[in-house]
């Protein structure tokens, strides 16, 4: 592992946890990974912001930071990208006509297992860089990555709540249900109107997000949400800005 220094990027590998998605998707023997880098001006002297980003579909191998990377562009921000698992994961059509579909992380299982994966990663990575502040931490992602945000949020015990103070779903965690953890905390929601899914597919996702929004702010979250008419299932570049500004404004 390199040495925890200013500009590093880090990667650590954990062999003896079960298969993350990626591996399953692709069937092949990927360890899980998590990756975090420190800004230029780290100094365990001092406190830094940080920002655990998720990524959509498959969730990469738990190495790729290219996107928060370019997100806290400018800032003082510790980054840090884990990936995703899934517990009972259906098996692959011959048509492959569940190839997205089957990789949705929206049970209970998959909440269990990534949350005892997820609980080891973090502890390790608080005690690499222990300096965070923990009044400016960070978590969300796209699609499955919002997925599985919320799924953790909505565990008994939300004990995301140990690692996170603020979270964010781009196209994704429409499903949260325990909004009540999130009272006087912030949350962002970031979503298109037009994914090409079809009339009746896109007035359900329109209705959840109406609802998940209109919810959470009657009780009591701090909820801010941009509908980007127009846009589909993609990490559109104002969607980045609007993350952007809605960080900068917390750190």
């Amino acid at each position: 592992m390199k040495t925890i220094k200013a500009g590093a990027k880090i990667t650590v590998a954990f062999r003896a946890m079960p298969k993350t998605l990626y591996s399953q998707i692709r069937g092949k023997p990927y360890p899980a990974k998590m990756t975090f880098y420190l800004p230029k001006n780290y100094s365990p002297e001092k406190k830094f912001p940080l920002i655990l980003w998720n990524s959509g579909g498959d969730g990469h191998k738990g190495t790729d930071l290219r996107y928060p990377l370019k997100l806290t562009r400018g800032m003082n921000v510790v980054c840090l990208t884990l990936p995703l698992f899934k517990r009972d994961l259906e098996p692959l059509k011959t048509d492959k006509s569940n190839y997205w579909s089957r990789m949705i992380l929206n049970d209970r299982n998959t909440a269990a297992t990534t949350w005892k994966c997820y609980k080891i990663m973090l502890e390790k990575f608080f005690s690499l860089v222990p300096n965070i502040d923990m009044e400016k931490t960070f978590m969300g992602g796209f699609s499955n990555g919002a997925n599985v945000t919320a799924l953790l949020l909505d565990r008994p015990r939300s004990e995301i709540l140990v690692f996170f103070n603020h979270f964010f779903f781009m196209e994704g965690g429409t499903l949260f249900s325990r909004i009540k953890t999130l009272r006087k905390r912030d949350l962002l929601v970031l979503f298109g109107n037009r994914h090409d899914w079809g009339r009746k597919t896109e007035a359900v996702i329109g209705k959840n997000v109406k609802r998940l929004v209109s919810r959470s702010r009657a009780r009591g979250v701090n909820c801010e949400s941009f509908i980007g008419k127009g846009l589909g299932h993609v990490i559109a570049p104002v969607f980045t800005r609007r993350l952007k500004k809605w960080i900068r404004e917390r750190i």
